[in-house]
């Protein structure tokens, strides 16, 4: 008769584990497999468990420290680049601009986050750049380059490429 032995994380609360022992055994009936028998119990408290959550920590931490560095290096790109990079929601509202906002249209990031982004298009670009940005949207690829104007504060247009590229949750 095999024998199944497993030890399981259970999650309580946020970042509360108690990890269980659980063994089962198949019932069988004229060589049939009809059920499982089994019991678990709380290990938590066991040596090899601390040592297992120990690991599982550590791990946890080295994964958040890259995460962390890589967001740094990151911010340091985008708010040092001459390029205008910016975050969207789904419904186009500026929820992130980098830095060079100030250079490139005269607007401070401020002035720009919490703002629906077409409305800074060209009502003449608009039609097209929404076009590509649902189709971005669909598919999930980027929206090829496109030309459009953008609104400086001083009133004027801008010409400038732009690309959009979905970001999906976790990339």
């Amino acid at each position: 008769m095999a024998r199944f032995w497993h030890r399981k994380p259970w999650r309580i609360g946020r970042l509360c584990f108690r990890w269980f022992r659980i063994d089962a055994w198949p019932v069988e009936a004229d060589g049939e497999r009809v059920g499982v028998v089994g019991h678990s119990w709380d290990i938590t408290d066991s040596p090899e468990a601390r040592l297992t959550m120990t690991l599982v920590v550590r791990n946890y931490q080295e994964v958040l420290a890259a995460v962390r560095a890589d967001e740094l290096r990151f911010r340091a790109l985008a708010e040092n680049s001459a390029d205008l990079v910016y975050e969207t929601d789904t419904r186009g509202v500026c929820v992130w601009v980098s830095p060079s906002v100030a250079q490139v249209l005269g607007w401070t990031p401020e002035e720009i986050v919490g703002r629906s982004m077409p409305d800074l298009v060209h009502p003449d670009d608009i039609a097209e750049a929404a076009r590509r940005r649902q189709e971005a949207v669909e598919s999930g690829l980027d929206s090829g380059r496109l030309e459009m104007r953008y609104l400086t504060k001083a009133g004027s247009w801008r010409w400038m490429n732009a690309l959009s590229r979905p970001m999906r949750d976790g990339t």
